[in-house]
C-alpha cells in the first residue's frame, strides 16, 4: 500500500545519504574562538609531522543526516522487499561506497545493513517474477557489493562496528542457501575465509596487547573499566567471526573444509585446550560443532572426531553453562549426523550418559 508513495521518499533519503560532510582541514589558529564555530560543525585540532598544527572541521548534522538515511533506506527494502526493486539498483550505488565511509560508524553500520536487505528484494523479484527482476540482477548486485565489504572487514578500526559489519555479512552469506546467484566463486570463498583469519588474528594480538597492558602496576580504575569494556566487545566479535563461519558451513558444507585447516583449524585446536578461556573455548566448539552439523553428509567430518571426542565428553560437565552447552550440542549432532568409526557403541553409550548427567 505503501509503494505509491516510494517516488516521494526515496529520492530524498537518497540525497540525504550523499549528502557531503563538508570536511575541512585549516593551520591552526589558537587565537580564534572556538565559540564562533557553526553551529553543527564540529572540530579537532592535531599535529600532522611536517605541517604543524591543522584544524580538522567536519559539518556533524550532516554526518547524522547520512546515518539516518541509510538506516531508512534499509527499513524501506527490508519491509517493501519484491515492492522495492525499482530502487534496489540506485540504492545499492549509493549505499555500497558508504560501507567505507571514513568518518562515521553509524553510516558505515547502517550502509552494510541494506545489503542483505537489497538481495534479499532482488531475489524476492526474482522468485516472483516481477517485471524488471532477473537472477542476472542478483548476481551483478553480489558482485557489486561483495569486494567492498571484505576490504571494510579487514579494516575496520572499530571492534564494535566490526561486529555489527559481521551481522549484516552473516546476513548477505545465508542468501546463498536460498538463491544460487548469491552463492560464492572458489575466490570468493577463499577470500571470505581468509578474512575471518585475518579478523581471529588481529583479535588475539588486541587480547595479548591488552593482558600485557593489565600487568602494569599503574592502571587506575578507569582504565580498568575501560579494559573491561573492550574484553567484552573482543568477545562479541569473536562470536560474530564464528557466526561467519558456521554460516559458510551451513551453505557450503564440507568444500570449506580444505580452507578451513589451512587457515582456521590452527587457531581453534589452541582455543579448544583446557588452559584457554572459556569463551575461546565456547567458540572453538560452536566452530567443531558446525562441522559435524553440516559436513557430515559425505563423511568429510570424520577426521575431526577422534579429536572432538575426548573434548565434548570432558566439557559436556564444565562448570560453566556455556561450555556445557556447546558440548553437549556437539555430542547430539555428533549422534545424529556422524557416520564415524570413532564414534562406535561405547562412545555412543559414553555420550548418553554425559547428556543424563546435564
Amino acid at each position: 500500500q505503501f509503494q505509491p508513495y516510494l517516488p516521494f521518499v526515496i529520492p530524498p533519503l537518497l540525497k540525504s545519504a550523499q549528502i557531503d560532510p563538508e570536511l575541512h582541514v585549516t593551520d591552526a589558529d589558537f587565537d580564534e574562538d572556538e565559540d564562533e564555530q557553526e553551529e553543527g560543525m564540529e572540530s579537532v585540532t592535531v599535529q600532522i609531522r611536517g605541517q604543524g598544527h591543522k584544524r580538522i572541521t567536519i559539518r556533524t548534522s550532516a554526518l547524522e543526516e547520512k546515518a539516518t538515511a541509510c538506516s531508512m533506506l534499509r527499513t524501506y527494502a527490508q519491509e517493501l522487499k519484491e515492492a522495492f526493486l525499482p530502487y534496489v539498483q540506485d540504492v545499492a550505488k549509493v549505499l555500497v561506497p558508504l560501507i567505507r565511509f571514513q568518518y562515521m560508524d553509524d553510516v558505515r553500520a547502517g550502509a552494510m545493513s541494506a545489503m542483505p536487505e537489497l538481495l534479499n528484494c532482488a531475489i524476492e523479484a526474482a522468485n516472483k517474477n516481477i517485471p524488471g527482476a532477473s537472477i542476472q540482477l542478483v548476481t551483478e548486485l553480489k558482485q557489486f557489493m561483495f569486494e567492498p565489504i571484505l576490504e571494510q572487514l579487514k579494516s575496520e578500526p572499530d571492534t564494535e562496528t566490526l561486529a555489527t559489519l559481521l551481522d549484516s555479512w552473516n546476513e548477505c552469506i545465508a542468501h546463498g542457501g536460498e538463491c544460487q546467484a548469491v552463492r560464492f566463486d572458489a575466490a570468493q570463498l577463499q577470500a571470505s575465509v581468509t578474512v575471518c583469519q585475518l579478523m581471529l588474528s588481529e583479535s588475539v594480538e588486541r587480547r595479548e596487547e591488552r593482558n600485557k597492558a593489565g600487568e602494569q602496576d599503574d592502571i587506575d580504575e578507569e582504565e580498568a573499566d575501560q579494559m573491561a569494556e573492550e574484553v567484552e566487545r573482543e568477545e562479541i566479535l569473536v562470536q560474530n567471526i564464528v557466526e561467519s563461519i558456521g554460516a559458510l558451513f551451513k551453505v557450503y558444507n564440507s568444500s570449506v573444509l580444505p580452507l578451513f585447516d589451512q587457515l582456521l583449524l590452527p587457531a581453534f585446536q589452541a582455543m579448544l585446550q583446557p588452559t584457554a578461556i572459556s569463551t575461546d573455548r565456547v567458540a572453538a566448539l560452536c566452530v567443531f560443532d558446525d562441522i559435524i552439523e553440516h559436513c557430515s553428509a559425505d563423511g568429510a567430518s570424520e577426521r575431526y572426531v577422534g579429536v572432538l571426542l575426548p573434548a565434548f565428553f570432558t566439557y559436556a560437565t564444565d562448570e560453566l553453562v556455556e561450555v556445557r552447552q556447546a558440548a553437549v550440542y556437539g555430542l547430539g549432532v555428533l549422534a545424529e549426523h556422524s557416520r564415524a568409526a570413532a564414534f562406535d557403541e561405547a562412545n555412543q553409550q559414553q555420550a548418553a550418559m554425559k547428556l543424563l548427567q546435564v
